[in-house]
């Protein structure tokens, strides 16, 4: 299985809580390239699992638009992909969907929890520090993973 690892785009400064900081506009510049990049490399989502913070709902809207909405009823919330959530319970949800046979994951999520889990994923402790809309592709077997792809926005 393919699990594609994102930031989400640069957010807004300012709202009345975390939960609710949007995206600013380079965030959605920066994020449109992204969703761009993984078109052209063919990439077809099987499952895109996303944090239920704002920010991370809006960056699923523009890499949905980028694949003309077809992802829609492949999104799924899930409450541990905020800042601080469990990468352990990510892992093991991650464990039932390669044993349902997903081929392509696309996990759209917070600092620092995108990093616990290229970590817990690859056992490659080299990416704590993910900028805004940073992508790392990782190949897992269910237990042991391979970063292959790090794609940066320009």
């Amino acid at each position: 299985m393919n699990i594609f690892i994102m930031r989400h785009g640069q957010a807004e400064i300012f709202a009345r809580s975390d939960e609710e900081r949007a995206l600013a506009e380079i965030g959605k510049a920066q994020v449109t390239e992204q969703g761009k990049w993984l078109l052209s490399q063919g990439i077809k989502f099987d499952k895109v699992l996303v944090s239920p913070y704002q920010r991370t709902r809006d960056t699923f809207a523009v890499i949905n638009s980028v694949y003309q909405n077809t992802l829609s009823n492949k999104m799924e919330i899930d409450k541990n992909l905020t800042p601080l959530g469990n990468s352990t319970q990510v892992v093991d949800y991650l464990e039932v969907l390669n044993n349902d046979d997903m081929h392509n994951i696309l996990i759209i999520s917070h600092i620092p929890l995108v990093g616990e889990l290229v970590t817990d994923l690859s056992q490659n402790s080299g990416y704590h520090c993910f900028e805004p809309a940073t992508l790392v592709g990782i190949n897992w077997d269910g237990k042991n993973g391979n970063v292959f792809t790090k794609h940066i926005c320009a």
